[in-house]
């Protein structure tokens, strides 16, 4: 019997999951060599250390692909499969002992993502999907909600800057919708994937927060798109992106742009 697409890269991925994993942990109650990015961001030892293990590995195993790092990226980075990584999606909250931060690893070529993978260390779940084979949850089929809007959650940024005020969080709230601001683009995307939220609507992430989850949420039954509502694309590069369980999606879309 043959094996399934990308099942080689799939172990390959949760390999750098579970070690990422050990990593962060061990520097979460540690000291993290906190510095902070030209962009204002956060980033720790643990950030760097994870991404160039990454890096190493994939030169080692897939030395004719490329990996792009939110840290550190392969020499050649235009090939034809790349890898995508946010080492720690959500350092911020990483920084102050939240326990929001994701690993997140994905792979695309050309301009499409096929196979994602996402971890959380915390609770030792191990989220992937892969193009046509649905996506899991330590081997538990995800489906996302068939929920609308009033009731249901939508994450939205943490940043307090960016919702105080915001027409488009007033819309969701006269809509009657939760709405969560948490940090960790990663971690938001993964509620909908497993159907605790309807939605998330990210308008700065980039390809790095979004590779793996855009494969695990679609996957589960969910919309992933940039904030136009085109399928979002790695060669190109986006800025933006919503995510859904597919019921709410354009209602999503509009509103945003409604607010903006």
């Amino acid at each position: 019997m043959s094996e399934l697409p990308y099942a080689k890269e799939l172990q390959f991925a949760q390999r750098q999951a579970l070690e990422a994993g050990t990593v962060m942990l061990s520097y979460f109650d540690d000291d993290q060599g906190i510095e902070i990015k030209a962009d204002g961001s956060p980033v720790t030892v643990a950030d760097t250390t994870v991404n160039q293990n990454v890096l190493n590995a994939v030169e080692q195993e897939y030395p004719d692909d490329s990996l792009i790092g939110e840290e550190l990226s392969s020499e050649i980075t235009n090939r034809p499969r790349r890898w995508i990584l946010d080492p720690i999606d959500g350092t911020k909250s990483f920084t102050h002992g939240l326990t929001l931060a994701r690993f997140s690893l994905g792979l695309t070529k050309q301009e499409l993502a096929y196979l994602g993978v996402a971890y959380d260390p915390f609770t030792q779940r191990m989220y992937s999907g892969v193009s046509d084979q649905g996506s899991f949850r330590n081997g538990r089929r995800l489906q996302v909600s068939n929920h609308g809007l009033r009731g249901g959650l939508v994450s939205v940024t943490g940043n307090p800057a960016n919702v105080i005020g915001s027409q488009f969080v007033r819309r969701l709230l006269d809509e009657k919708a939760d709405v969560l601001p948490i940090d960790g683009a990663v971690a938001k995307s993964l509620l909908v994937a497993e159907g605790k939220s309807v939605g998330y609507v990210g308008p700065s992430v980039k390809p790095h927060d979004m590779a793996a989850v855009d494969v695990i949420v679609r996957e589960a039954g969910g919309m992933v798109t940039d904030l136009d509502g085109n399928r979002l694309n790695y060669e190109l590069g986006f800025k933006g992106a919503v995510v859904s369980n597919g019921v709410v999606h354009e209602q999503l879309l509009d509103m945003y742009h409604a607010g903006v």
